[in-house]
């Protein structure tokens, strides 16, 4: 079957002979792309920048988000968008960048509040690290963040 999308295959998409098609909305057509490979999943977006990030947690929102059929995380800061969620059949619509959690209530996502502080714990400044380091990081950015203060420290 191809898709309506793309005009490719799913066996084309998994064997990685798909074709290069430059999309101006990557997210938007990774979400499609998704969802047309697994068509009863829902589909999720999370932000890169989460290195306290725990798996509790992430699972605990992803529970939490059910309850709708499109939902929204906010970042710490209350303004950008941590995670955000489609159930299956639902187009995930991101809409990321300045007042992305805003945006995606208005488009009709559903804001949760659970407390989720290594979720929402993004690093867009180096005292944004800190406070992630406060919650745990990983122990690959632990070792990056030690190695960049020793050079620092020696320069």
């Amino acid at each position: 079957m191809k898709s309506a999308r793309t005009g490719q295959t799913r066996r084309d998409l998994r064997s990685g002979r798909a074709g290069f098609r430059p999309e101006p909305r990557p997210l938007t057509y990774g979400a499609a792309v998704a969802a047309e490979l697994a068509p009863l999943d829902g589909v999720a977006a999370l932000g890169g920048d989460r290195p306290a990030l725990r798996p509790a947690e992430l699972a605990s929102a992803l529970a939490a988000a059910r309850i709708a059929e499109r939902a929204v995380v906010a970042d710490t800061p209350g303004t950008g968008t941590a995670l955000l969620t489609a159930s299956a059949g639902v187009p995930l619509r991101p809409a990321f960048g300045s007042g992305s959690a805003a945006a995606h209530v208005a488009s009709g996502a559903v804001a949760l509040g659970g407390e989720w502080p290594s979720l929402r714990r993004d690093t867009d400044t180096l005292a944004d690290l800190g406070t992630a380091a406060e919650l745990g990081l990983g122990p690959r950015t632990s070792m990056l963040v030690a190695a960049v203060s020793v050079v620092a420290a020696t320069c």
